[in-house]
């Protein structure tokens, strides 16, 4: 759940502002406690969504403009969710092991964030546009929260 948010985050907001300066047209089991896992597949399921929406858009460069940002703020938003969801299962799963476990999947997720900032540039570098990296974000989130709804627990898994 750390690496698909991060690489949402990063992959999507990295290179926006600079795509934004050019001339339009350019580029043109069940768990303890319900929360946290309801909380992480908002954080990965709003994003997906957003992003979907976001791809799929043409009309008036006005009304797409309202509308990208209002897509990225939703998927802000509900990437916000996310962390209130996965954050809390490390202290579930490990409760003495909490910090080291956090710490493993800040590190995999920064790592995920950083080969996303690349991969963005490239793709928007070949293809000229924001559609396949939102497609892309998009379908890496789906798959995270469906791996999500099938493995997650928050039954303690170190003592």
């Amino acid at each position: 759940m750390h690496a698909p948010g991060r690489w949402g985050e990063v992959a999507t907001l990295a290179l926006l502002p600079v795509q934004a300066r050019r001339p339009a047209g350019k580029h043109a089991s069940p768990p303890l406690d319900p929360a946290p896992p309801f909380l992480s597949q908002i954080g990965t399921l709003g994003p997906a969504l957003c992003l979907w929406h976001l791809s799929s858009g043409a009309g008036a460069q006005q009304r797409q403009l309202f509308r990208a940002i209002t897509a990225l703020t939703a998927m802000m938003g509900s990437l916000g969710c996310c962390a209130g969801g996965f954050a809390a299962q490390h202290t579930d799963i490990a409760t003495q092991y909490a910090g080291v476990l956090f710490g493993l999947t800040n590190a995999a997720s920064s790592l995920a964030g950083s080969v996303a900032v690349y991969t963005t540039g490239v793709v928007l570098e070949r293809t000229g546009g924001w559609v396949l990296v939102f497609q892309a974000v998009a379908a890496i989130n789906l798959f995270s929260a469906a791996m999500h709804l099938m493995f997650s627990s928050s039954e303690p898994q170190f003592e």
